[in-house]
């Protein structure tokens, strides 16, 4: 005779209740003696050891099947919206509990240099801006954004927002600071 699901789920909670010291204290001892596997770093390392010596039981995707995956989860993507709002929580979430990560992706992406490095020239300007010295890195406004030549690429120092706005705006034009600056001298002098 077959149980039906809601005799069998009233089954086990019943039986659950009966026996809930007895589990609870065999969950105790079964984690007293592994707990040693479930150290998260030595879990990793297993994981991966295990990787690297069985990898021709895990094979590839092909780019066809990596292709027709990519598009099916495109398509799902572009037509659920429950699976956008997911996956739009999920990624604020990540960058609220890391806002280093998503730093150091934008400074990898945008600039082509790592966030170690980023410190290093932070630390090499004293913690300061290079143009003004202004160095409150609580401050919003100073967040130190990274000035570079926007025809070659390379990267000239930290700045913070002001400045890095104002070169913006005068075009990085040197003629034109030199202006602005006789121009201010006009009225301060």
């Amino acid at each position: 005779m077959a149980i039906s699901k809601e005799e069998r789920s009233k089954y086990n909670k019943k039986y659950y209740q009966e026996h809930k010291k007895q589990r609870q204290e065999a969950a105790r001892k079964w984690y007293e003696e592994n707990k040693d596997k479930l150290d998260k770093e030595k879990l990793k390392d297993y994981h991966k050891a295990y990787y690297e010596a069985n990898r021709d039981k895990w094979p590839r995707r092909t780019r066809e099947q990596q292709d027709k995956y990519n598009a099916t989860r495109r398509e799902r993507y572009a037509n659920d919206p429950n699976l956008r709002k997911e996956i739009s929580d999920k990624v604020k979430d990540y960058h609220k509990r890391y806002p280093m990560a998503k730093k150091s992706q934008r400074i990898k992406k945008k600039y082509g240099i790592s966030l170690q490095e980023f410190n290093t020239l932070l630390e090499s300007q004293g913690g300061k801006c290079a143009i003004c010295g202004y160095s409150d890195l609580s401050d919003k406004n100073f967040f130190p954004v990274v000035d570079h030549d926007h025809v070659e690429g390379r990267i000239r120092g930290l700045l913070c927002m002001n400045c890095n706005m104002g070169i913006g705006k005068f075009k990085e034009d040197v003629s034109r600071l030199q202006s602005a600056i006789s121009y201010l001298e006009g009225f301060n002098g």
